[in-house]
């Protein structure tokens, strides 16, 4: 482990970009500073990358403080569904189109492919970052 201190804070994704550049390990475990790691999560993480080599990004559930899961993934919407998740999610917070974004509706303890992960925790595998690029700092 190394630890990198800046003068200032200069961002969560400036930072992970940073952290980036500076590894020659083959997978990362990009965390919240908040997280509270659960024995065994991490060796988890970086097992199921180690087994499962055409996956660039785990996004392992994720407990919020009530002990309940929290919505950690969404799925790309189309048009319609962001329209409506924005207009109707308003006053209607579990609408279908809401539900569907949010990835409401499947068992959380059950591995399922997603569009996108929470920055909260996610394990990646250094070479998917090689080919895509960093994070984006805008």
């Amino acid at each position: 482990v190394k630890l990198i201190v800046n003068s200032k804070n200069i961002g969560y994704t400036a930072a992970a970009n940073q952290s980036i550049k500076l590894t020659n390990s083959d997978f990362l475990i990009l965390l919240n500073s908040d997280t509270v790691v659960f024995e065994g999560s991490i060796d988890r993480i970086i097992e199921y990358l180690k087994n499962n080599t055409e996956v660039g990004v785990v996004g392992p559930k994720i407990i919020d403080p009530s002990g309940n899961a929290h919505l950690s993934c969404r799925r790309f919407p189309s048009f319609k569904e962001a329209a409506m998740h924005v207009l109707v999610g308003i006053f209607w917070p579990r609408n279908p189109y809401t539900r569907r974004y949010k990835m409401m509706d499947f068992d959380h303890n059950k591995e399922v492919k997603i569009d996108w992960v929470s920055g909260a925790c996610m394990g990646l595998r250094k070479r998917a970052l090689d080919e895509v690029g960093l994070f984006d700092e805008r």
